[in-house]
């Protein structure tokens, strides 16, 4: 897994350690950072694996108002 930017990781509940407490990661210095460093399989692949994680920590299926996270996740890599 890439570094973090900039101290921008995140933590089990999947938010960044570096922004205003409880902003989702990817946050967008880590969004930034990552397309600077990830050629495009490499970024959709590692959000896409961070994505899966992301399902069962938070436990989206049984908690649908965590909103969507293939949007959050892999979903701003499409553009």
């Amino acid at each position: 897994m890439p570094e973090a930017a900039h101290g921008h990781c995140f933590t089990r509940d999947w938010t960044c350690v570096a922004c205003p407490a409880g902003t989702p990661w990817p946050c967008e210095p880590s969004k930034a950072d990552l397309r600077i460093r990830l050629d495009a399989v490499d970024l959709r692949e590692y959000l896409f694996a961070c994505w899966r994680r992301a399902v069962v920590d938070l436990g989206v299926f049984a908690d649908p108002a965590r909103g969507n996270l293939y949007v959050r996740f892999v979903g701003w890599t499409e553009h």
